[in-house]
C-alpha cells in the first residue's frame, strides 16, 4: 500500500509543466542535431 502515496505534494503542477516543456525542447534540439549530423554523413558519403 505504500506505493499508493500521493506524490502531488512533492511536485506541483507548475513544476511538472516546466519539466515537460524542458524535455520537449531538449528532444527538439537533439532531433535537430541528429538531422544535421545525418545530412553531413550523407553529403560526405555521397562524394565518394
Amino acid at each position: 500500500m505504500a506505493r499508493s502515496i500521493n506524490y502531488s505534494n512533492l511536485i506541483t503542477e507548475v513544476e511538472l509543466n516546466e519539466l515537460r516543456k524542458g524535455i520537449e525542447e531538449l528532444i527538439v534540439e537533439v532531433e535537430k542535431d541528429f538531422l544535421i549530423q545525418s545530412e553531413k554523413l550523407r553529403k560526405f558519403y555521397g562524394h565518394h
